[in-house]
C-alpha cells in the first residue's frame, strides 16, 4: 500500500512538474529556437571561413610548387642548351649563369602538373565551397519565408483589431 501511495505521489509530482516546465509561451520558444539557430549559423560561417582559408592556402602551395617545377624545367632546358650551344627563346645566358624570365604559371599548366590526389582535393574544396554557398542561400530563403509568415500573421492580427 505504501508503495502505491509513494508511486502515485511521485507520478503526481512528475505530472505537475512537466506541466510547469511545458508552459513556455510560443514567443519564448521561438526566441530560444532563433538563438540556437543563430549559434549554428555562426559556427557554420566560421567553418566555411576556415575551409576557404585552407583551400586558399592549398591553392597557393600548389601554385608555388607548380611555379617551382616550371622554373626548374626552364632552367634545365637552358642548361642543356648552353651545353649544346643552342639558342633557346626566353632564356638568356650571361657569364655562364642562366637568367630566366619569371612568368605567371597558367592555371591550366598548374592543374596539368598536379597529381590526381591534388586535383581531387582541389575539386573537393570547390564543391564544398559551392555546397556551403547553396546551404547559406537555402537558409536565408527559409529565414525570409519564416519572417514573411510572421509578418502575414501580424497583419492578420492587426486587421482583426481594426475591424472591431
Amino acid at each position: 500500500m505504501k508503495n502505491k501511495l509513494m508511486l502515485t505521489a511521485l507520478l503526481g509530482l512528475l505530472l505537475v512538474g512537466s506541466f510547469a516546465y511545458a508552459e513556455e509561451s510560443d514567443d519564448e520558444a521561438k526566441k530560444r529556437l532563433l538563438k540556437e539557430y543563430e549559434k549554428v549559423q555562426k559556427e557554420r560561417e566560421k567553418e566555411a571561413e576556415r575551409a576557404a582559408k585552407e583551400a586558399e592556402k592549398q591553392a597557393k602551395e600548389t601554385a608555388k610548387m607548380a611555379q617551382e617545377q616550371e622554373t626548374q624545367s626552364v632552367q634545365d632546358i637552358a642548361n642543356q642548351a648552353t651545353e649544346n650551344g643552342e639558342v633557346v627563346e626566353g632564356v638568356a645566358v650571361e657569364g655562364g649563369e642562366v637568367a630566366v624570365a619569371q612568368e605567371e604559371v597558367a592555371p591550366k599548366k598548374a592543374r596539368k602538373d598536379m597529381t590526381e590526389s591534388e586535383k581531387m582535393d582541389l575539386e573537393v574544396q570547390r564543391i564544398k565551397k559551392r555546397m556551403l554557398e547553396i546551404n547559406d542561400k537555402i537558409e536565408n530563403y527559409n529565414k525570409t519565408n519564416e519572417m514573411l509568415d510572421n509578418l502575414e500573421k501580424n497583419v492578420g492580427e492587426l486587421e482583426k483589431r481594426v475591424s472591431y
